[in-house]
């Protein structure tokens, strides 16, 4: 068994069954894709809804949230995308002083920030939108999305809202039946998104994603000096989702009224040393490329995933992963908490 199963494994233990929209009114969302100069292997479509008055206005700039779904709406199919959470409020007729992006990651993977992160940066080439008050949230795997894309890019959003999630690794790590990574492994990343507002919401009986994962993610940040809004919801099971985005005003309002702080310095670009040949002990392996910002590594089952720096040995793709040091200040070892881990080879 491969050290890192295939995602599809992993994550349909926690795909959320979409419903069938049933709206027969004009949907307010366009369907869109990428152009082929910005495509990536991680996701081409999107949906986009411009809130009322866009048109009237050519001078303003419009506040942004990015919605993130959840893994029973991944695939190729963008109505699954407007079923649940904040696509399905946008859908059913909910109004927001915002553009709101909601990308469609494919099925069977990972929300990965490159996707995210070329989906904003086609949106703000053409529309007009405030990039002092871009808005990242998701629900469930876009929960983690969230954390994943704010640890990539700490400097572009203005406050962050996971509902029903967890930090990525922890989730994988729960579904594999292997030991969750310690506060210890998330301390040094989280580090970097202490300047960020911060709303989690979950559900206390969630039977998919465990309450107890957003209690300990709340702790991480608590133990750095952030300070959380929790909303813990009393007998509320997977589905935090649709109390938070179609019943909260008090969600929105807390939401427009974040605008983007000052972030930490920008990470430093990955050195050259971590390149080559690493090995686990059931004797998979993960090959690294060093690029000018960020790592490529390819696994031994053939699967290539990029990832990029969170600070000089840490980085962040679809999850968490982890250069360890030698005593002479050497990559000695490859880490990923939660999943496994790859010694280097000489």
């Amino acid at each position: 068994m491969a050290l890192i199963p295939k995602l599809c494994r992993v994550l349909t233990l926690f795909a959320f069954g979409a419903l069938s929209a049933t709206s027969a009114a004009a949907s307010p969302w366009q369907a869109a894709s990428l152009p082929p100069a910005a495509n990536t292997r991680y996701g081409q479509h999107y949906l986009l809804a411009l809130p009322e008055g866009y048109e009237a206005d050519p001078q303003r700039a419009w506040p942004v949230i990015v919605f993130l779904h959840g893994a029973g709406e991944w695939g190729t199919d963008l109505a699954r995308v407007k079923t649940q959470g904040l696509g399905a409020f946008v859908e059913g007729g909910g109004k927001l002083p915002a553009i709101v992006i909601a990308p469609q990651t494919p099925r069977d993977q990972l929300w990965h920030p490159l996707f995210v992160d070329a989906v904003l940066r086609e949106v703000a080439a053409r529309y007009r939108i405030d990039a002092e008050r871009i808005y990242l949230t998701g629900l469930s795997l876009g929960g983690m999305g969230t954390w994943s894309t704010a640890l990539a890019y700490p400097g572009r959003f203005a406050a962050l809202a996971p509902v029903a999630g967890a930090f990525p690794n922890d989730m994988l790590a729960y579904n594999l039946g292997r030991p969750e990574p310690t506060a210890a492994d998330w301390l040094p990343a989280i580090r970097q998104l202490t300047h960020l507002p911060v709303w989690i919401a979950h559900g206390e009986a969630d039977p998919v994603v465990p309450f107890a994962m957003d209690r300990r993610v709340a702790a991480v940040l608590k133990q750095l000096g952030m300070a959380p809004r929790l909303e813990w919801m009393a007998n509320v099971g997977h589905d935090a989702w649709t109390r938070t985005y179609a019943e909260t005003p008090a969600f929105y309002e807390w939401l427009f009224a974040q605008r983007r702080s000052a972030a930490p310095p920008a990470a430093p670009a990955p050195g050259a040393e971590l390149a080559g040949r690493y090995r686990a002990s059931n004797r998979n392996t993960a090959e690294v490329t060093v690029l000018e910002d960020r790592v490529d590594i390819a696994m031994g089952d053939g699967e290539r995933i990029e990832f990029l720096p969170i600070n000089r040995r840490q980085f962040i793709g679809p999850f968490l992963i982890r250069f360890e040091d030698d005593a002479q200040g050497a990559p000695r070892a490859l880490a990923i908490p939660g999943i496994g881990r790859f010694e280097r080879q000489h």
